[in-house]
This record gives C-alpha cells, sequence and structure tokens, in this order.
C-alpha cells in the first residue's frame, strides 16, 4: 500500500508549494495514474515517495516504509523493494 497524508512540499526559492497538502491511498494490486499539467507535481510526488527528496510536512507510507522518516542503508531498502 502506497499512502500520502497531508503531504507538502515547499522550496525556499518559489512562493507557490510545489504540493500542497496532498492525501492519497493506493492499495496492493491497484493501479493508478499520476496525471496533470506541466508544474502541477508529478514529479515532485514521485520523488517524494523514492526519498530523492523530503516533504515539509506530512507523511508518506510505502508498505512498510515511513518513507521521510528514512535515513541511509533504510532509503536504498526502500528503493530495491520498488524495482
Amino acid at each position: 500500500m502506497i499512502s500520502a497524508d497531508r503531504v507538502t512540499k515547499s522550496y525556499a526559492s518559489v512562493t507557490r508549494p510545489a504540493l500542497s497538502d496532498v492525501s492519497v491511498e493506493i492499495d496492493d494490486g491497484e493501479f493508478a495514474f499520476l496525471i496533470g499539467p506541466s508544474g502541477s507535481g508529478k514529479s515532485t510526488f514521485l520523488e517524494l515517495m523514492v526519498r530523492y527528496s523530503n516533504v515539509t510536512s506530512g507523511d508518506i507510507y510505502f508498505g512498510d516504509f515511513h518513507v521521510n522518516e528514512l535515513k541511509g542503508k533504510d532509503i536504498n531498502a526502500l528503493r530495491q523493494s520498488i524495482g
């Protein structure tokens, strides 16, 4: 299961957040599509899911991983479990 709970991602150099208060739940075996116009936060959301960057606020869970609390080798374990 993938779960994002009230996720916000802001960058210091930009006035508008890349993601603002996003919540989503995707069950095991479920297909989901991430669509939207350029600049809507699709890539940012995916980067947060695999911990290329960290959330400003909120929580992301990927299976048994609490993504925004992972450090070091645990980040690699998350990425290896994905693909």
